[in-house]
C-alpha cells in the first residue's frame, strides 16, 4: 500500500490528533496513531486514550485502501521536519517507509486491529444537533475553571450541559465555587438529555474546534463532536449532576458595584500576602476594602464602590481571580443574601454568573 499527502497538512492533522494522547499511558499502542485510507481519497488520522478518540481527515492520493498503526511522535517529527512538499507512506509487513523530498525513514508498525477505537456507530441510538459557531466553546471557557477533575464525587469532575427554556446551559462546580453560562440552543434543543462532559474532553473541544460550528451526536454513554474534517468522540461522566438551582442563593439583599479593573488590580496587589487564609472583603458607603489576615504579614487595598454590605466576608483569593478572569465589561455586581451565604458575581450579561463560597471568619 502506498499513500501520498501534503506534508504540512499531515503535520497539522497529527498535531491536532495527538492532543488526545495521555503521556503517562503505560499501554504502548496509546502512543500510536491509526492511519486509515478510505474510499473517498481521505487519509484519516486517529488517536485514542481509551476514553476519547480524535480523528482528522486529510486529502491524499491513495493507491490502495487499508490501515496501519505507527508511533505518533515519530510520524509527527517526520511530517514537521522533512523538507519535501509531500510525504509518501509505503506500508509493508510490520514496517512503514516514509519518504519526503530526499529524506527517507522507516517506522515499525502494529496491526490496525489492535487499535482501541471507541467509535460511534450510525446504528447507535443518539440525538443529533447542530451548534452555532463558538457557542459551546465560549461557555466551556467561562465555566471550566470551577471544575475539580480529581474530585471524589464523580459529577464534579466535568461540566454539566443541559437545556433550559430556549437556551442550553454549561455549568461546573467543585464544592467551593460554581460557574454557569448560557448559550444559544440548536434546533430541537429542548430534547437534549443532560450530560456531564469530562474536563479533559471539554479542554480538547476548545482546542480541536476553535470558533467553529459543531455537529453533536450524543447518547447516555458517549458524545461525538464533528467539524471541519475533525471528529472527536468522548465517553461521558457516568453520574447524575444534582439540581443546583435548589442550592442557589435567593434574591440579593445587598448589592455592590465595582469596576472590574480596580477589583482585579487590588486583589492582585494583596494576594501575595494572603497565604492560605484568603482575603477579607469589607464594604463602606463608597469603598470596598481588601485586606489579608496573616499574623506575620499584612496587605491592604481600597477601591471605589457603590452600595454597602453590613458584614465582611472572607474568600479564597485564587477563586476570586479565576472568576474575574472570565468576566467582561467595565462594571461588576456582587450580590449578597446573608452572612456566610455564597456570593454571586455578575457582569453585564444576564446569562452568566460566578458563585464563590465564603470562608468562615
Amino acid at each position: 500500500m502506498s499513500w501520498t499527502t501534503n506534508r504540512e497538512v499531515l503535520a497539522a492533522a497529527l498535531k491536532l490528533a495527538t492532543a488526545c494522547i495521555d503521556r503517562r499511558a503505560s499501554i504502548p499502542i496509546l502512543s500510536h496513531v491509526l492511519l486509515e485510507a478510505q474510499p473517498n481519497d481521505k487519509l484519516v488520522v486517529s488517536v485514542s486514550d481509551l476514553d476519547r478518540e480524535v480523528s482528522v481527515s486529510v486529502d491524499a492520493d491513495l493507491e490502495e485502501q487499508g490501515a496501519v498503526v505507527v508511533n505518533a511522535t515519530l510520524l509527527l517529527d517526520i511530517a514537521s521536519r522533512a523538507n519535501g512538499e509531500t510525504v509518501r507512506l509505503d506500508v509493508g509487513d510490520g514496517v512503514v517507509a516514509a519518504t519526503s523530498g530526499r529524506s527517507k525513514f522507516k517506522l515499525a508498525s502494529l496491526p490496525s486491529e489492535d487499535f482501541p477505537k471507541i467509535g460511534f456507530s450510525e446504528y447507535e441510538e443518539a440525538t443529533s444537533f447542530e451548534l452555532a459557531p463558538s457557542s459551546l466553546q465560549t461557555a466551556i471557557g467561562e465555566t471550566i475553571y470551577a471544575v475539580d477533575s480529581e474530585a471524589v464525587r464523580a459529577y464534579l469532575t466535568g461540566l454539566l450541559v443541559h437545556p433550559e427554556g430556549d437556551k442550553w446551559v454549561c455549568a461546573g462546580a467543585d464544592g467551593h465555587r460554581f460557574a454557569r453560562a448560557e448559550f444559544e440552543a440548536p434546533a430541537h434543543g429542548a430534547s437534549l438529555t443532560p450530560f456531564i462532559l469530562p474536563v479533559k474532553s471539554a479542554v480538547l473541544i476548545r482546542r480541536l474546534f476553535p470558533g467553529w460550528g459543531l455537529g453533536l451526536k450524543v447518547n447516555e454513554r458517549k458524545a461525538c463532536f464533528t467539524g471541519n474534517g475533525t471528529r472527536f468522540i468522548t465517553k461521558l461522566v457516568d453520574a447524575v449532576f444534582p439540581d443546583y438551582s435548589a442550592h442557589m442563593p435567593g434574591n440579593a439583599v445587598h448589592t455592590v458595584t465595582v469596576k472590574k479593573v480596580d477589583l482585579a488590580a487590588a486583589v492582585s496587589r494583596v494576594s501575595p500576602f494572603a497565604g492560605d487564609s484568603g482575603v477579607v472583603c469589607a464594604f463602606l458607603a463608597n469603598s470596598m476594602q481588601i485586606r489579608t489576615r496573616e499574623r506575620n504579614r499584612e496587605g491592604f487595598d481600597e477601591i471605589e464602590s457603590a452600595g454597602e454590605v453590613p458584614f465582611d466576608f472572607i474568600v479564597n483569593h485564587t477563586y476570586l481571580v479565576d472568576a474575574l478572569d472570565r468576566l467582561s465589561g467595565d462594571d461588576l455586581t456582587l450580590e449578597f443574601t446573608a452572612k456566610g451565604a455564597p456570593v454571586i458575581i455578575r457582569d453585564h450579561r444576564e446569562e452568566a454568573f460566578h458563585l464563590v463560597m465564603p470562608r468562615l471568619l
